[in-house]
């Protein structure tokens, strides 16, 4: 260990901090450069697409993206071209995806009166009871402009009312079938 003798700790401890902050700083703007300004500026290039934030969450190591939509006819279709757009620099999996829209106190209201039949049938299944009811509630509210969506992942509603707006994508719950019966 003749080759340690004259080395100084604090040159070493020195050496090794400045190595490390430069790997971390070559880390953040490899992923600031090249993952997320191409990322946020294919997104906003999408129809439908006013502006898009990125907010790296350190608790669940993944970022959140805050996507801030214009006025769409069809948020299924423009959610699922958001994602697979997103996948390409992230695992969507885990990724949390937030979606902005210009909802008006009145489409606020009209989301608190539906939301309890919208999450029961996200609960139960029953999609048929929910739409129903939310044709009650948007008539008795004077909207003629609703949409709801359901695919095997998530729930789409939009409310649309003098250019004003409210979206909601909604994840399902994953359900195992209790009514088969095994095979013996």
């Amino acid at each position: 260990m003749h080759f340690l003798k004259g080395l100084r700790v604090w040159v070493v401890v020195t050496t090794l901090l400045v190595a490390l902050a430069v790997l971390f700083g070559c880390h953040w703007l490899f992923e600031k450069q090249y993952r997320e300004e191409p990322l946020i500026t294919s997104l906003e290039n999408m129809p439908g697409v006013n502006k898009v934030t990125i907010i790296n969450r350190k608790e669940t190591k993944q970022p959140q993206i805050i996507v801030a939509l214009e006025e769409v006819s069809d948020l299924k279709e423009t959610y699922i071209l958001l994602q697979k757009e997103i996948s390409r620099a992230f695992d969507t999996e885990r990724l949390i995806i937030d979606i902005k829209d210009n909802a008006s106190p009145q489409l606020e209201a009209l989301w608190y009166r539906s939301h309890f039949a919208v999450y029961e049938a996200l609960e139960n299944g029953t999609f048929t009871n929910m739409e129903a009811s939310l044709r009650t509630i948007t008539k008795q509210a004077g909207i003629k402009n609703y949409k709801v969506q359901v695919d095997d992942k998530r729930l789409y509603l939009q409310f649309h009312q003098n250019g004003y707006y409210l979206y909601r994508v909604l994840n399902r719950p994953f359900f195992e079938r209790t009514d088969v019966l095994e095979e013996y």
